[in-house]
């Protein structure tokens, strides 16, 4: 067990979920609230929420190279979560606040990336 890893791990867990409880009511909201477009605002608050996905992953990952677990094919994978969270993050944001997929298309750039990923794992190490 590396304690750094696992320290590392531990408080950006805790700072996943402190980012979650108090940012809503004192980021998210406002936020929300703000004489902006609509579009802007959406824009705004998934990429709050996309701060919050990252934390929780790198987290994760961390966890893992504490427990000498980590691969470059578990980085891999995190990227590949880490680029869908982001886009489902977006087509919830879009569907939510709008009832459509068209005005926030960021989604497809993170879904096309994390499908480069799936495929670059599948011919992992064919070559």
């Amino acid at each position: 067990m590396n304690p750094g890893f696992a320290l590392g791990s531990a408080m950006l867990a805790v700072t996943a979920l402190v980012h979650a409880a108090l940012g809503i009511p004192d980021v998210a909201a406002p936020i929300d609230a703000a004489p902006l477009g609509a579009e802007v605002r959406a824009t705004a608050l998934a990429a709050w929420h996309m701060i919050t996905w990252h934390l929780a992953l790198v987290a994760v990952g961390l966890a893992l190279l504490a427990t000498g677990r980590a691969t470059a094919k578990a980085l891999a994978w995190g990227a590949a979560a880490m680029a869908l969270g982001d886009g489902a993050i977006f087509v919830a944001m879009g569907v939510s606040r709008f009832g459509s997929l068209d005005v926030l298309p960021q989604w497809t750039l993170f879904a096309a990336s994390s499908a480069a990923v799936a495929w670059g794992l599948a011919r992992w190490r064919r070559a």
